[in-house]
């Protein structure tokens, strides 16, 4: 039976995930509870696959993609019920949880350095949904509850800083001004956030600006690890980003 565990845990882990969260929402005063459970199943689901394994620089990467996972689909539980079908959320969740923790166990078990790649370009990609996620329950927050719009804005900075900080640790390569790569990402995020907040339109549109943008950053920034940053990839990137974002702004429902 041991034998099979780690094949069994990333399933065992969305499905938990699925579970918990499905009682979060059954009564408003067991919210925080079961939320709370659910962040610490998904954590104890990655402890017990990585095994001690993970160490160094892919540690850095995993373990805050794992969190990240976990508090922002946590969080984006609050709203479910008010603007969409909660069932079919959880299980893209599960389904996005299931794949990453399905990584950190093949990484674990063979350890070779094209897994280690992997990890690291999935997390980067796993935190663009997680990003997505916070920024819509911040401007979540302002239309649903009585906070002002200005107050989301300096835990949205914290995030962002974060975020863009775990971007340079997944860079594959030495970094070349990474402090500065750092400042303009987290920047570049605020300000499309104070964007969001202020826009006529739903939360999810506003949170899918935020992801779209740091789409960008997160494709640019390994890329750019060095100062020879190939003209056709940032071409590439830029073209889907802008072509991602006058679609969203096109289909949007506009108050």
């Amino acid at each position: 039976m041991r034998r099979y565990l780690p094949i069994l845990l990333p399933f065992a882990g969305a499905i938990g995930f699925a579970a918990f969260s499905e009682l979060s929402l059954r009564r408003s005063d067991e919210f925080l509870l079961w939320s709370l459970a659910t962040t610490v199943w998904i954590l104890s689901a990655f402890a017990v696959l990585a095994k001690g394994k993970m160490r160094g620089r892919l540690s850095a990467v995993a373990v805050p993609a794992v969190a990240m996972i976990a508090v922002s689909t946590v969080m984006s539980l609050l709203f479910l019920d008010l603007v969409a079908p909660r069932r079919g959320f959880i299980a893209f969740f599960a389904v996005i949880l299931y794949l990453f923790l399905e990584h950190v166990r093949r990484e674990a078990a063979e350890g070779g350095a094209e897994d280690r790649l992997s990890i690291s370009e999935f997390a980067r990609m796993v935190n663009i949904g997680s990003l997505f996620l916070v920024a819509s329950v911040g401007v979540g927050v302002t239309a649903f509850l009585p906070v002002q719009a200005w107050w989301t804005v300096p835990p949205v900075a914290v995030i962002a800083a974060l975020w863009s900080w775990h971007l340079y640790l997944a860079c594959v390569e030495r970094c070349v001004r990474s402090g500065a790569r750092v400042l303009l990402t987290t920047l570049i995020v605020l300000q499309t956030y104070i964007v969001a907040i202020a826009l006529p339109t739903s939360m999810f549109v506003g949170g899918a600006l935020v992801g779209i943008v740091y789409y960008l950053a997160a494709n640019l920034l390994p890329i750019g690890a060095t100062d020879a940053i190939p003209s056709k990839l940032v071409r590439k990137y830029v073209l889907y980003g802008l072509g991602l974002l006058a679609l969203i702004l096109a289909t949007a429902r506009w108050v």
